[in-house]
């Protein structure tokens, strides 16, 4: 790990992973699967029931940021194993503002919405 933190990353290096990290993570936080749920679901008695769940909330909550941490973390190993570390370190800071973006993820809302 001491060898990944001396190497110096461009911008394009470190945005790349960012922006697509970001917009992989939006696009299952918000349209993939709340959809699937509601395709799945549907309305009526029995998607009630579900949304009373605790894995319910778990999954709505967490499962976008779980499968964004999973894809980082396999681009991350894949370069890190082909001694790519230059391209290794922006996946593992990418993973940070992910994870920091996902906690704040309602002031974030709060900000720019209302």
């Amino acid at each position: 790990m001491g060898k990944t933190i001396k190497f110096f990353i461009s911008i394009r290096h470190f945005f790349l992973p960012l922006i697509s990290l970001i917009l992989l993570w939006a696009f299952l936080y918000v349209l993939a699967i709340p959809l699937t749920y509601w395709g799945l679901y549907g309305e009526g008695a029995e998607s009630e029931r579900i949304e009373s769940l605790p894995i319910h909330e778990f999954i709505l909550n967490w499962a976008a940021l779980i499968l964004v941490m999973l894809t980082g973390s396999g681009l991350l190993i894949f370069n890190a194993l082909r001694k790519n570390l230059r391209y290794a370190k922006p996946y593992l800071l990418a993973m940070m503002v992910v994870i920091l973006i996902h906690i704040f993820r309602f002031e974030i809302d709060q900000l720019l919405f209302d």
